[in-house]
């Protein structure tokens, strides 16, 4: 989609599906401005992230279509990346608390 401005532009919108994903999401959120501060490309890429509620909107715009692509995707890969690392270690500490058996 293209933004008035003549760039095109992707939103994603993160949102917690319980109140116990709320302290995931701020951590994910404080990772994922780290990452939009320095975009890979400043010159084609912009990045914004803002919280909206208890939801967090990524905003993302590129000079092409192409550019827009691979951020969100680098972006999608990022939020997979951490959100199985927090299922990895959350299992983790559930097993070692019924006696590492698991």
């Amino acid at each position: 989609m293209r933004s008035k401005d003549s760039e095109y532009f992707a939103e994603l919108v993160l949102c917690p599906s319980n109140r116990n994903e709320i302290p995931v999401l701020r951590a994910l959120e404080k990772s994922l401005i780290a990452e939009a501060r320095s975009p890979a490309n400043i010159e084609r890429i912009r990045v914004g992230i803002r919280r909206d509620g208890d939801c967090v909107r990524i905003e993302l715009y590129a000079d092409t279509l192409s550019h827009l692509r691979a951020v969100v995707n680098s972006f999608l890969y990022l939020i997979h990346s951490a959100v199985n690392s927090i299922e990895l270690v959350s299992a983790s500490m559930v097993s070692e608390e019924r006696g590492g058996n698991e």
